[in-house]
């Protein structure tokens, strides 16, 4: 019998009802057995508060999700035959509706531009933008090597298309460019390393010693670089600081120092023997900058008759 068949009955004041009704208790006939509760069979009695419902809101979302076609475009509008005409599902569909504009009024790079000879002529080349050979070619190649704004070849396109119709001079087209930047890199010879960092971030660097090849290969650059320590009464730089004056080590700075103007072919470098315009000799210790002209730190050194060079004092000239 079930539980609630068993509490079949009720309680009432009226004296007509029937006096031998009798409600059963079910756990008359139950024992407890330590942490069980056994019924009249010996059987542990199973008790429940009822089931919780289970939410399925959330799964019937994503079955709705699921059936949307998101690549139809009739979800959201109907395209006229015209627009229709413009898009091909086949195609990439990142590919910006301006590029695929500008591409049918035929100002978009053609297969007969690309087997052209895309070259700057001798009498077009300006040496002040050499290597690249006009400023306009200069700005697009540092347009599209910005590392923290990146341009597809879109963005490049719509860019130049925008560049010539404002009547911007020597504007090259998206191919010269790249066969520009090719020509570049493969007189350069950047060869950019792959590394790892300890957080496991993959990134590439161009190596330093490449990029500081490159300064001193460029006359514009080469005049700025610093290599010396500089005595100044003030500090504005780092290689004004004491640090570089006074406490690093002569092997940690520039070895050699030459006379660019007058005898490059002339190389004088730290702890060897040199002698000056004057017929003195002397052994250099340390290259100093004192009022924006090279000094040395150095030992006098004398020659005597026999041809046996002595440094007289260790005392820093």
């Amino acid at each position: 019998m079930a539980v609630s068949e068993r509490w079949s009955g009720h309680a009432s004041d009226d004296p007509d009802d029937d006096p031998g009704l009798r409600i059963d208790n079910p756990f008359d006939e139950t024992i407890v057995y330590g942490a069980e509760i056994l019924d009249a069979s010996g059987c542990p009695a199973m008790f429940s508060a009822g089931e919780i419902p289970v939410d399925k809101s959330a799964d019937d979302i994503w079955n709705e999700l699921g059936n949307l076609d998101y690549c139809d475009h009739t979800v959201f509008a109907d395209m006229t035959p015209m627009m229709a005409d413009l898009f091909d599902k086949a195609d990439d569909c990142t590919v910006s509706d301006a590029v695929q504009a500008m591409a049918a009024m035929g100002i978009e790079d053609s297969d007969e531009e690309e087997n052209a000879d895309t070259a700057p002529r001798s009498s077009e080349f300006d040496s002040d933008w050499a290597p690249h050979g006009s400023k306009a070619m200069f700005m697009l190649d540092l347009l599209d090597n910005l590392p923290h704004l990146r341009l597809s070849d879109d963005h490049l396109k719509a860019i130049i298309w925008v560049m010539k119709e404002c009547g911007t001079p020597d504007v090259p087209s998206f191919y010269a460019l790249r066969k520009m930047q090719k020509k570049l890199m493969q007189d350069v010879g950047l060869q950019p390393c792959h590394h790892t960092s300890s957080l496991n971030n993959q990134f590439y660097m161009n190596p330093p010693n490449d990029l500081i090849r490159l300064d001193f290969a460029n006359p514009l650059v080469r005049t700025h670089l610093n290599f010396y320590p500089e005595v100044t009464t003030t500090v504005a730089e780092s290689w004004q600081a004491e640090k570089w004056v006074s406490e690093l080590e002569a092997d940690d700075l520039t070895p050699m120092w030459a006379n660019w103007t007058g005898a490059s072919h002339r190389h004088f470098y730290i702890k060897e023997l040199a002698q000056c315009r004057n017929g003195a000799y002397l052994i250099p210790l340390k290259w100093i900058v004192y009022e924006k002209k090279v000094h040395a730190e150095a030992y006098p050194v004398s020659r005597e008759a026999s041809g046996v060079f002595t440094v007289e004092e260790h005392e820093i000239i």
